[in-house]
């Protein structure tokens, strides 16, 4: 059984790479996927994901930074049913091995295993993936498994990378300190990458070769918006009816933006504006830049993200034709890698999968997107004045230890990234 949470899309991800991996191992596996909010929780789960899209589509750190500190209540207040429901479904589907990528009700996950094995005698194995870099900032995964007794800690086995260590710190003593786990229970393995970032992860990725892109469109209308929107650049393209080719050169300049699976619109719209006049100030004769906008395919308000972006960059007086705007709709992950490998900076979020693929595949400049803290918030959200949720700052510090990545706003991005664009 594969067990997975809907919010956001990295624990979706990787169950979704981690059924993959069994099907290639173990041809003709019988796998069982659970969502633990929807399918296990019902609609008050519903409810739950969507506080915490909308959380996200408003860019509300301290709210996620909330909600991530409501697990344990959450935890405990659904302890009984979740026990049941995973109880039942190990009995009836005669359950080997449960692989976990979310956080949620571990111990009662662990405990549901337990009397599966007092009832009946059978094992079973229990796999919790973490989708977050490890750092002390890894809480939502790390203290559950901290409170957990030590015979159901002897249950699990953490798959994980190398954590972000402080000086004078061991491998050790933080996963004691952090899960009170010994390095026995702890298997570092490869990140859960999709297909094509784990192809791109084997490429030599200073390689700035030519490119060449099938852009995939379901929606007449997006094509359209995408279409014009090059149009005023200087991009050659070719347009079928389901898809976009075009071919990206090797003196081109490539920036990404992409802020998560539901993207902040107005912290998007201040970046773009920010890139524009960037290039306005310079004036390129001789440089093209291709921006890359990742619009989330659900509907942030009556209108769709890429009208927005359209209009902007339509009533940009004196837009610069060396600059080429594309808003792409939801791409899959044969888009996505080679553009993070071909890359040379992308402002991004600082989400767990997203840090992971970075790791493995770009070798341009990181900038990691983070909010304005509010001015005035009780001690409580001391975390969400960050900008950002808890274990998103530990993935933006694992990426800065490992990939010199900077944090920035649309504020401070004329400032800090002001070498990205050079004088002529």
């Amino acid at each position: 059984m594969i067990l997975t949470s809907s919010g956001g899309t990295g624990h979706l991800q990787a169950a979704k790479v981690k059924r993959q991996e069994i099907e290639e191992r173990y041809p003709g596996a019988k796998i069982i996927q659970k969502d633990l909010l929807l399918d296990w929780i019902g609609p008050f789960g519903g409810y739950c994901t969507k506080l915490w899209d909308t959380a996200q589509l408003s860019g509300n750190a301290a709210a996620l930074d909330f909600f991530g500190r409501a697990q344990k209540y959450l935890d405990f207040a659904l302890g009984v049913p979740i026990f049941c429901a995973a109880l039942r479904t190990f009995l009836e589907e005669e359950i080997d091995a449960v692989i976990d990528t979310q956080p949620l009700a571990t111990k009662s996950i662990i405990k549901a295993i337990r009397y599966v094995k007092w009832r009946t005698g059978k094992e079973i194995s229990f796999e919790k993936v973490v989708t977050d870099l490890p750092t002390k900032n890894t809480t939502h995964f790390f203290r559950p498994i901290r409170k957990l007794s030590l015979e159901d800690r002897k249950r699990m086995r953490l798959l994980t990378t190398h954590p972000l260590l402080e000086e004078g710190e061991t491998e050790t003593s933080f996963w004691q300190e952090q899960c009170h786990l010994s390095k026995d229970s702890i298997c570092y393995t490869t990140f859960p990458l999709r297909k094509a970032f784990r192809e791109y992860a084997q490429k030599d990725s200073k390689e700035k070769g030519p490119l060449s892109l099938e852009i995939k469109i379901i929606s007449s209308y997006e094509a359209d918006l995408l279409q014009k929107a090059i149009a005023l650049g200087s991009l050659p393209i070719t347009r079928t009816k389901n898809s976009i080719f075009l071919k990206i050169e090797p003196t081109d300049k490539v920036s990404l933006l992409m802020l998560g699976s539901n993207p902040h619109e107005e912290a998007i719209l201040s970046y773009l504006d920010h890139f524009i006049n960037e290039i306005q100030k310079r004036d390129y004769k001789n440089r093209r830049d291709l921006f890359f906008i990742f619009c989330s395919p659900k509907r942030a308000s009556k209108s769709l993200l890429q009208e927005h972006i359209l209009r902007k960059i339509e009533t940009t007086l004196d837009y610069p034709r060396s600059l080429t705007v594309l808003p792409l709709p939801y791409q899959e992950d044969d888009v996505i890698a080679p553009l993070f490998h071909r890359s040379d900076a992308s402002i991004t979020r600082s989400g767990g999968l997203t840090a992971m693929e970075h790791l493995s595949v770009s070798s341009g400049q990181i900038w990691i997107h983070k909010s304005d803290p509010p001015k005035t918030l009780p001690p409580f959200f001391v975390l969400g004045k960050s900008g950002m949720p808890s274990w998103e700052r530990g993935n933006a510090d694992y990426l800065a230890a490992k990939r010199g990545a900077r944090l920035i706003t649309p504020e401070t991005f004329p400032t800090l990234c002001a070498s990205y664009f050079p004088a002529e």
